[in-house]
């Protein structure tokens, strides 16, 4: 549907932190979309852990997202990157 009446509208901030062994980034967001009819508002966040090894990067973390329309909804990550 191409309405002008439909929107989105998203803000988010993230600030990072090195903990000497590890580093952390954490992230708010916040948004809104209107669908015909309907507006959704949403926030939610990521707290992400990362560790460099070398050429290889390792990372965990979690969200958590929160709307109008039903209960929190977390979610867990890791990854494992390679640099050449």
């Amino acid at each position: 549907n191409t309405d002008d009446e439909l929107y989105t509208l998203e803000a988010s901030a993230s600030k990072g932190f090195d903990l000497n062994v590890v580093s952390l980034n954490v992230s708010i967001d916040v948004g809104t979309t209107e669908e015909v009819g309907n507006t959704r508002t949403y926030v939610g966040g990521t707290a992400v852990v990362a560790k460099q090894f070398g050429a290889v990067s390792v990372e965990a973390g979690g969200s958590l997202i929160n709307t109008d329309e039903s209960q929190s909804d977390e979610s867990v990550f890791a990854g494992l990157s390679f640099s050449f």
